[in-house]
């Protein structure tokens, strides 16, 4: 698993080196798959560089809303929520 995520993160690192971006933004949910991404991202190129939306309907829990906003606060993502 470790081989897998180095290169994960090396090929994400690449790709935005080669294209010019310092950074990614993310469209966050609190789910597993985007802590997942997140946790790449971050790996790849720094909590700085790491923007992350919750994009919120009518349809999305507190909860989901709850979590993406914890995850981007503990490992220093930049978080927005809109609706």
């Amino acid at each position: 698993m470790e081989k897998v995520w180095n290169h994960l993160t090396q090929e994400l690192k690449n790709y935005c080196s080669e294209n010019g971006f310092s950074g990614v933004t993310l469209g966050f949910s609190g789910g597993i798959d985007s802590a997942l991404v997140a946790a790449l991202s971050i790996d790849a190129l720094g909590a700085e560089n790491v923007h992350c939306y919750m994009l919120s309907s009518i349809n999305t829990s507190q909860l989901s809303k709850d979590l993406a906003q914890d995850m981007c606060l503990l490992n220093n993502m930049k978080y927005n929520e809109i609706d």
